[in-house]
């Protein structure tokens, strides 16, 4: 049987259902604070040779084909009690938050799964690729600067509330103009977020750079098993109290969407909902 298509697991795991595909945002929840990707998405930062390329493309094959069997059960399941609760119009903040906690654990189970696959590849990086993965986070660093950073305070919150509200547009449909100002006064609870997200991912990437500059190390594989399974710790306490507010924030946000969504909104979501719950639950997996 065919593999699961990437881009549809990706899919998954980044904006699974409504709660996280309207948090799709560089700047909230755990799916952009855990970098389970870095196996494959080194092809994206360096040139790899073809015995690279081969291992990583058996890893992905393997994970994937993992991840179908073992976690899209439990996916499934997880988008029918999502659209349960998006029918209520009684949801309370913490029943969103409990969600978002079942995909956080979610992510941490494939980032265990993942690391040993990690440690290989990287281990494998010549002095070469890893001046051309240096090169590329810099690289990444300025536009994130430029795009999210640089702005005024101020443009960067009209900013993020036009990106949320594109993404609940897709799951809602046209939001009532109290949605909008609701979702403004959500960006506006964030504030100057960007800076701490931004100084955060830079201080992982730091630590990063460092640990495969000693990739030929001993504890090497424990250096790299805690950046990628323990990325709280290398947290500053500033950005943890604001990742934490900003989960509360957004958990909020949804909470009130939905208490105030229309009719037709209200069935626009749960079709969506419905769609994709279905797609996961025909997908087939390899044995």
């Amino acid at each position: 049987m065919p593999v699961p298509d990437v881009r549809l697991v990706k899919h998954l795991l980044l904006c699974l259902g409504l709660i996280l595909a309207s948090a799709c945002t560089r700047l909230d929840l755990a799916y952009r604070n855990v970098d389970w990707l870095v196996p494959w998405s080194l092809r994206d930062y360096a040139d790899l040779d073809k015995a690279q390329k081969g291992r990583l493309d058996a890893s992905v094959k393997r994970h994937l084909a993992w991840h179908c069997a073992h976690q899209l059960p439990a996916y499934v399941d997880w988008l029918g009690r999502a659209r349960d609760l998006s029918q209520s119009t009684k949801v309370d903040p913490t029943q969103v938050a409990a969600q978002l906690r079942e995909m956080r654990e979610a992510v941490q189970a494939v980032a265990v799964r993942i690391t040993p696959d990690a440690i290989e590849l990287a281990r494998s990086l010549s002095d070469d690729q890893v001046a051309q993965i240096g090169v590329r986070l810099d690289e990444d660093r300025r536009k994130w600067q430029e795009d999210y950073l640089d702005p005024p305070v101020q443009e960067q919150i009209e900013a993020r509330a036009k990106r949320m509200q594109k993404r609940l547009q897709g799951w809602f449909g046209r939001l009532t103009p109290e949605q909008r100002q609701r979702v403004l006064a959500w960006s506006t609870e964030l504030g100057a977020q960007n800076s701490l997200w931004l100084g955060n991912r830079e201080n992982w990437q730091k630590h990063l750079r460092e640990a495969l500059a000693r990739r030929a190390d001993a504890d090497f594989p424990a250096q790299l098993t805690e950046l990628l399974q323990n990325r709280e710790q290398f947290w500053s306490e500033a950005y943890q109290a604001s990742f934490e507010h900003s989960l509360q924030a957004f958990a909020s946000l949804l909470a009130d969407l939905l208490n105030t969504a229309e009719p037709e909104q209200r069935e626009h979501l749960r079709q969506r909902l419905d769609e994709l719950r279905q797609r996961f639950a025909d997908m087939p997996c390899t044995a």
